[in-house]
């Protein structure tokens, strides 16, 4: 009976620490999807500014754990070639994109060591909009922005999460907390 007790515990234990993940990828809910994200809706797009696209896709992700809670969103957009570049342009122009690590006021070290990674042919980079909305915290609340000429795609990612550990790789935190999945 100490044995099955013990099992008991332990596999509660596990289920716990180990939590769970909630996937949403219906792109008739995006805006839902935002509305769910904490702070995404000041960063996100409104759907009715992407335009004409080719394609689009929406995965959002929902993390649980006895001490973590995250949430995230990715929308990928497609668009023609003479589209996607002038949207580009208008990408890396509209947000202020990291060029180097960011360091908190108290520690040594970086808050999020890496600005950009390559992940599935997309070029992400961190955007800093600290000046413009007091709710982007690094590591806890931000959105990153990314495009591939290849694919003539758009990303947009954005990450609310608590107890948030300091981003050593981004490639990594990305892989781990968002769902990648290239459209």
């Amino acid at each position: 009976m100490k044995r099955i007790l013990c099992l008991a515990v332990l596999s509660a234990a596990v289920l716990l620490v180990g939590g769970c993940a909630e996937i949403g990828c219906d792109i008739g809910k995006y805006d839902d999807y935002v509305a769910e994200v904490s702070n995404s809706g000041g960063f996100m797009p409104a759907w009715d500014s992407l335009g004409d696209c080719l394609d689009s896709a929406v995965n959002r992700k929902s993390q649980r754990m006895l001490l973590k809670k995250s949430d995230s969103i990715i929308l990928f957009v497609l668009y023609p070639d003479d589209d996607y570049k002038k949207r580009k342009a208008a990408l890396l122009k509209e947000h202020n994109l990291l060029t180097e690590a960011v360091y908190s006021e108290s520690d040594s070290k970086p808050l999020i060591a890496e600005t950009s990674a390559l992940v599935e042919g997309y070029t992400i980079t961190v955007a800093d909009n600290r000046e413009s909305d007091k709710n982007y915290s690094f590591p806890t609340s931000f959105g990153m922005v990314g495009y591939s000429d290849e694919m003539g795609g758009i990303a947009y990612l954005y990450f609310s999460g608590e107890r948030t550990a300091n981003i050593k790789s981004l490639k990594k935190f990305i892989e781990d907390n968002f769902v990648f999945e290239v459209k």
